[in-house]
């Protein structure tokens, strides 16, 4: 059985750090280790990858120290980082560095949580967190019966209501990332496409302008662009 420990530990420096091992059974040597180096060989994550140190009240401190199971760790930490987080975005980009910590994901597949578009799949574990983070969009627009455009202050995000897949793009085709839009399938092709065009309707039948609007179909419209542009024109 797969237990979590989460521990303020030494870093090496002096200075003292909230991390979080991964371990396979309980071992009272984990819980009295004060480094940790001491603990290298078990998966870790320091907690500031996801929540700010300001966060790490009370609430969390309580359960140091302790054998979590997986669901009471998952659940401890997806209720703080929707709580804590200071944006949509960030908060989506935490929800997915706790699941890759989880479920172990390599670094060297890490790539989709580093730049725009960020794209989260459902996975059965964090999807009532991405909801909740969805709700709290000021503005929100229903494209079709599968698509939803919601407008957060920083970013916008399209939700398909079926499949339960979130895709999170900027308003500044500037912060679009060539690597990662180079690394899409055909899947978000799909997506962006798809929607591309219900948010061009809109624009098009609008009575007044609405600049946020145009800024969300310019941002789509750009990285299929890009996109084409990179892959030279074929499909995967």
């Amino acid at each position: 059985m797969i237990f979590y420990v989460i521990k303020p530990v030494l870093d090496g420096r002096g200075g003292v750090q909230y991390a979080t091992f991964r371990v396979v059974k309980r071992n009272n040597a984990i819980l009295r280790a004060r480094r940790r180096a001491a603990l290298g060989r078990h998966p870790n994550i320091i907690l500031t990858e996801l929540l700010d140190p300001g966060c790490m009240d009370g609430r969390l401190r309580q359960f140091a120290n302790r054998f979590l199971a997986e669901e009471e760790f998952g659940g401890l930490m997806t209720e703080l980082i929707v709580e804590c987080s200071q944006s949509a975005v960030e908060a989506a980009r935490r929800l997915e560095r706790l699941r890759e910590f989880i479920d172990l994901v390599d670094e060297a597949e890490r790539w989709r949580a580093k730049g725009y578009p960020f794209v989260v799949l459902a996975s059965g574990y964090n999807d009532w967190a991405i909801r909740k983070i969805l709700e709290s969009a000021p503005t929100k627009y229903y494209l079709d019966e599968r698509w939803q455009l919601h407008l957060f202050p920083e970013s916008f995000c399209l939700y398909h209501r079926f499949l339960l897949d979130t895709f999170f793009l900027p308003y500044d085709v500037e912060q679009v990332d060539p690597e990662v839009v180079a690394r899409t399938g055909d899947y978000v092709r799909w997506a962006l496409e798809n929607t591309a065009e219900l948010v061009a309707q809109i624009v098009a039948q609008a009575e007044e302008r609405d600049e946020r609007l145009e800024k969300v179909l310019a941002v789509l419209r750009y990285t299929l662009f890009l996109r084409g542009l990179l892959k030279g024109g074929g499909e995967e």
